[in-house]
């Protein structure tokens, strides 16, 4: 099958959607796909596609990839597409879709699913004070180390309500009364019926500046 490719990110240029992109289309090739690569032109890019067994169309800039896109569906005879990045090519490949029935699939990064963003982001240096939150949750030590995603092993704790938690999604079942099951399949889906929104107003404040004594307050009963 002939298969285009159409990212913003691809290597020379370093990244970790750079790698996730020229992985893929170098698995699918080894697959036995047809693969085509649509990517802007990047400093050391001619020595870097010379190596390459599948092919690559570079542009000079990243509004000729647009232009190009549908050029290069017809010359080169794509039978499918892959959108590595949402937000520039997925109406692209929806009017390809509608006008020349070619299918596509839309690869998503964290969040850009739904535009539903992740407690921890998507940064890959995870924020000290985030890791501490966490663990206080999770009633582990101060000092265990977290990913940037939030793994929950205390499902009641109302710290969960701090970060904005809305949605939690799980494959075993969640014994909580304050989580509603909203989707059961593979995956399922939960929402948090008591999240604090991004922004909200406090009418009340107490300065504790050592670490321990804050993690204690917020552990409190009493604290609301």
């Amino acid at each position: 099958m002939r298969i285009l490719l159409a990212t913003n990110d691809f290597p020379p240029k370093v990244g970790g959607i750079q790698t996730y992109c020229y992985e893929l289309a170098k698995n699918l090739t080894s697959l036995g796909e047809e693969m085509v690569v649509l990517a802007p032109r990047v400093e050391g890019n001619l020595e870097f596609d010379r190596r390459q067994n599948f092919k690559i169309i570079r542009v000079r800039k990243k509004i000729s990839l647009y232009l190009t896109f549908f050029s290069v569906l017809r010359r080169e005879g794509i039978e499918k597409i892959l959108v590595a990045h949402r937000a520039n090519y997925a109406r692209l490949a929806s009017w390809a879709n509608l006008l020349l029935k070619t299918p596509y699939d839309i690869i998503v990064y964290g969040g850009e699913i739904h535009r539903i963003s992740t407690p921890g982001g998507n940064n890959p240096y995870i924020l000290r004070r985030y890791m501490e939150f966490v663990n206080v949750i999770n009633e582990r030590p101060i000092s265990y180390m977290v990913s940037s995603f939030l793994h929950l092993k205390n499902y009641d704790s109302r710290l969960i309500n701090l970060l904005n938690v809305k949605y939690l999604l799980s494959t075993e079942k969640i014994e909580s009364e304050k989580f509603r099951l909203i989707w059961d399949q593979d995956l399922k889906v939960y929402e948090n019926k008591e999240f604090l929104p991004r922004a909200f107003i406090v009418h009340r404040t107490k300065v504790i500046k050592e670490r321990d004594k804050i993690f204690e307050e917020l552990t409190n009963p009493r604290f609301n």
